[in-house]
């Protein structure tokens, strides 16, 4: 058997073990977490929409805020 038919007939096994050796180098996914806040309140005098008039803030009575959270798994955020 010459080299050139050893070559032809090993060269499909080689190929199809290829895609199993990138699937065993792939990155293992990992878990990741995220959050965060912060202060929305609106600055006094600035106005304040959402009625049937618009009116201007005159005092805090309690701040807003606003919170945020993200999970990600690699696969899905």
């Amino acid at each position: 058997m010459s080299r050139r038919t050893l070559v032809l007939l090993a060269a499909p096994v080689f190929l199809g073990l290829l895609p199993v050796a990138r699937a065993a180098e792939a990155p293992v996914a990992k878990f990741r977490a995220g959050a965060a806040t912060s202060n929305i309140t609106p600055n006094l005098d600035s106005e304040i929409v959402g009625g049937f008039v618009p009116f201007s803030a005159s005092h805090v009575h309690d701040e807003m805020h606003t919170r945020c959270l993200v999970l990600a798994d690699g696969m899905t955020t």
